[in-house]
């Protein structure tokens, strides 16, 4: 919102072409997605590069991605650096003159203090008059709490614009998290009420049980994020469609695709939920200097150099995260990345450890190796449609997950074989046929009277299931009437509840997160559930 000058008279950047302490006009322009670099970090560089950075101290560097300035002008730059490998620095000057005024944080404060008061009162005005629009159109308010600098700030604007009972402040808990997170997030629960909500499985089981995530095949943000986050709010709301007003700390800064998002988000991927971003258009030293200003803690991870935190080891991270993760919390990554190489070593992958470096496995699209490794085999005459699972499918299983598809009737039974009638509103009345095999369970679904592409599909989704469901726990959070419960790596659905609406049918490609990542060529899972409640603009 504003543009960052450097003031060289008084050594600190300013969100002003005036100087707040001084009074100078400045001139001297600065990027504005600024951040301060502590002496944790400098130590960090001073190991890995092998540079001598003894003479810097906290805030005497700001740094713009990996370019480091020194009294408003650029030093070195960090270049390279992944999984396996250190980076190196290449110093733009080497002749330093000496500082006539060392950086003051007092003096920082005074010289912002007018655009911060600006930012503060405009972001609090915003909050107020959203909830005032839409809190009567709403279960519940939130405040989005990541343990993240931008989610610290809204949490903090939040508690001066609204009243402490008028909101509910929520942390999602991947179990995932950077071990500085969880420190930080305790110690805000200090002063905060914080609700958190956890993934029904381990992510590192299900790292081993589903294949490793990858920027395509998103399962982790539905299983460790988004199905959680779900089922907390119908806990906290005692509703299953919970109308939400949600405060967070999205900025457009952050990459091209948030760039895009609006400031009020009707049309969030998190079911009937308003998606309110007070912050939107702050930049990075924005960020920082509210923080700073206002005496604020934030996360550790931070002092390191990271720019952001989140999970641990991320599709979506850096060879420069990947590095620091490498370094700073090796024994919590090791497991993961043991996971990793025995995947590859599976996949026939000759140099591993390029394949790691570069992040290669984050691009990844499918699993498997061949069609004979997987779980389903389809073929079909003018006559039927034939399914062959590689395992033995009980009845009471084969019931259960068809139930969701429509109304099963047992027209014949016997110990090798069942015939069921199955109704639904989408295809009409179909016929499917289950045998007992030597290879495992053979499905025949029949082509007449029914359409047949709708039902082969809802069948095929719901087969996969069976036979590749891990519990990740995600179905169970976008059920509509609870009728589904996973427990350990228990799958129930409630018959007596399921309205057979389809929802956890076909909310991905193949009906399956677990299918999703393992099946070849797979494709986006990118969705985006129907919400049932309209909010009105």
């Amino acid at each position: 919102m504003f543009e960052t000058h450097w003031c060289d008279q008084c050594n600190v950047p300013v969100l002003s072409g005036i100087c707040g302490n001084c009074g100078k006009k400045l001139n001297s322009r600065m990027p504005d997605n600024l951040r301060p670099v502590f002496h944790e970090e400098l130590e960090l560089l001073q190991k890995t590069t092998g540079e001598d950075l003894k003479e810097f101290s906290d805030f005497s560097l700001w740094a713009n991605r990996r370019t480091y300035y020194w009294m408003g002008k650029p030093l070195f730059v960090v270049n390279g650096g992944n999984l396996l490998t250190n980076p190196t620095i290449s110093w733009k000057r080497k002749n330093r003159e000496s500082v006539d005024q060392p950086f003051s944080i007092e003096v920082f404060r005074k010289a912002n203090s007018g655009p911060v008061r600006s930012l503060t009162e405009e972001a609090k005005q915003f909050i107020e008059e959203t909830y005032r629009k839409y809190r009567e159109d709403v279960d519940l308010t939130t405040v989005a709490f990541s343990g993240g600098k931008d989610s610290t700030v809204i949490l903090d604007l939040a508690s001066k614009a609204l009243k402490k009972d008028s909101y509910k402040v929520i942390f999602i808990d991947t179990k995932f998290e950077l071990p500085d997170t969880y420190e930080y997030v305790n110690e805000m629960a200090k002063q905060y009420e914080i609700l958190k909500s956890e993934p029904k499985r381990e992510p590192i089981d299900l790292w081993r049980e589903m294949l490793p995530p990858s920027r395509t095949i998103r399962w982790c943000c539905y299983a460790l994020k988004t199905g959680p986050y779900e089922m907390l709010v119908k806990k906290v709301s005692g509703k299953n469609n919970t109308r939400m007003l949600t405060f967070e700390g999205i900025r457009s800064e952050e990459s091209f695709k948030r760039a895009k998002y609006p400031r009020i988000d009707f049309e969030s991927k998190i079911h009937s939920q308003i998606s309110v971003r007070p912050i939107f258009e702050w930049s990075s030293i924005e960020v920082w200097t509210y923080i700073l200003q206002n005496r604020l803690s934030y996360n550790k991870a931070y002092e390191y150099g990271f720019e952001r935190v989140g999970c641990l080891y991320c599709p979506f991270g850096s060879k420069r995260d990947d590095h620091m993760v490498s370094v700073l919390y090796n024994d919590s990554l090791a497991p993961f990345l043991s996971v990793l190489r025995d995947f590859t070593a599976k996949a026939f992958i000759n140099d591993i450890d390029d394949y790691l470096k570069n992040m290669q496995w984050k691009k990844r699209r499918g699993g498997k190796r061949s069609e004979e490794e997987q779980n389903l085999r389809s073929s079909a005459t003018e006559e039927e449609i034939f399914y062959l699972a590689s395992k033995f499918i009980s009845y009471s299983d084969f019931e259960m997950f068809l139930k969701p598809i429509g109304n099963l009737t047992v027209i014949l039974s016997s110990e090798s074989e069942r015939i069921y009638q199955i109704d639904g509103a989408k295809f009409g009345t179909a016929i499917v046929v289950v045998q007992k095999e030597e290879e495992g369970t053979a499905v025949r679904l029949q082509k007449s009277n029914v359409n047949i592409s709708k039902i082969n599909k809802l069948l095929f989704y719901q087969l996969n299931k069976i036979l590749e469901c891990v519990c990740c726990g995600y179905c169970e959070s976008i059920c509509p009437v609870n009728a589904i419960s996973v427990s350990g790596k228990t799958y129930r659905i409630d018959s007596s509840k399921c309205l057979s609406c389809g929802k956890c049918i076909d909310f991905v490609s193949y009906g399956c997160l677990s299918k999703l990542s393992k099946a070849i060529g797979g494709k986006s899972c990118e969705y985006k559930p129907a919400s049932d409640f309209r909010f009105k603009k």
